[in-house]
């Protein structure tokens, strides 16, 4: 039989890392979340959130800049403790990984507005490099609109997908990485699932039966990411 591994799907401690110079392996690390507390609760691995704020890095090629200092900033820990942790981009990566006893460093961008940009060509270009460096999936919005698509919590819920997001999420299945319908509004997620041909996941979403939160999923919603293969990955915020 194969082994069932714990990966947390979305974690923000990239922030910290790369502005803080904290360390993830030895415990340096403020928040929830670090290597010996990983080890401790039995954690295998989890996908650490390539997030670019906004407030921050308006979009444009500074929010682009932003995005590729997080995603190197992963990669160095695995860089600067090979013993202990692995850069994953793959299934058997991770398992591997647990087999050696490192913890599996998984990466993953949070927004569409990371890409920094409107044109068509440049943003599958960005994305390439952006999954050249290791990210697995991409969160089609955050919590504002961007080129790509709307966003639950953005000026335009009701909107969904826009012509250039269509074509993300065809490059995003060629090249095998995920596409991540939490935080996009209900008419992105239906128009996301009209156009993928691979399994999606939400990252880190919940039930709206449960809690009636605009991130959360529908149970329409769940059916399909169900009848697709693809994955819901619960959000622990009280809020949801």
């Amino acid at each position: 039989t194969t082994e069932l591994l714990s990966l947390d799907t979305h974690v923000d401690t990239p922030q910290r890392m790369l502005d803080d110079g904290e360390d993830l392996v030895t415990g340096m690390v403020g928040g929830h979340l670090d290597g010996p507390r990983m080890k401790e609760g039995g954690l295998s691995g989890a996908f650490f959130s390539v997030f670019v704020n906004p407030k921050r890095f308006p979009e444009g090629d500074d929010a682009f800049a932003r995005a590729l200092a997080l995603s190197k900033s992963i990669r160095r820990v695995a860089q600067l403790h090979p013993k202990e942790a692995a850069l994953c981009t793959s299934e058997a990566d991770v398992r591997k990984a647990h087999q050696e006893g490192k913890l599996a460093l998984l990466m993953g961008v949070e927004g569409g507005h990371a890409l920094g940009t409107t044109d068509p060509e440049l943003t599958l270009k960005r994305l390439r490099q952006l999954f050249d460096l290791g990210n697995r999936y991409l969160t089609i919005t955050w919590s504002v609109d961007n080129p790509l698509g709307h966003s639950s919590s953005g000026k335009h819920p009701k909107r969904g997908l826009t012509e250039l997001g269509k074509r993300v999420v065809r490059e995003m299945n060629a090249l095998g990485m995920m596409v991540d319908v939490s935080h996009v509004s209900d008419q992105t997620f239906w128009d996301i699932m009209e156009v993928t041909t691979k399994p999606v996941i939400a990252s880190h979403s919940s039930a709206r039966a449960l809690s009636k939160h605009p991130r959360n999923m529908t149970d329409d919603m769940i059916r399909a990411v169900g009848k697709n293969g693809g994955a819901i990955c619960i959000n622990y915020a009280n809020q949801f």
